[in-house]
């Protein structure tokens, strides 16, 4: 997760020479943990059957959470 480069921009407010080796680290952690969405083809042809069917032509309206 992204917590300790979050918690390195608090500390420190931005990348400078003199911490750039700890923030290297850091993003280079963040960096590892990371995976590529996987493509599903049946997933890609129902959206594109949708697409071309006009489905998404209209897109609901999107209603505010409760509590506003």
């Amino acid at each position: 997760m992204a917590g300790p480069i979050i918690t390195f921009f608090l500390v420190h407010g931005q990348v400078t020479i003199d911490n750039a080796d700890d923030f290297s680290r850091l993003a280079r952690a963040w960096a590892a943990q990371l995976r590529a969405p996987t493509f599903d083809p049946k997933a890609f042809e129902t959206d594109l059957a949708a697409w071309e069917a006009g489905d998404f032509d209209d897109p609901p309206e999107l209603t505010p959470p409760s509590g506003r």
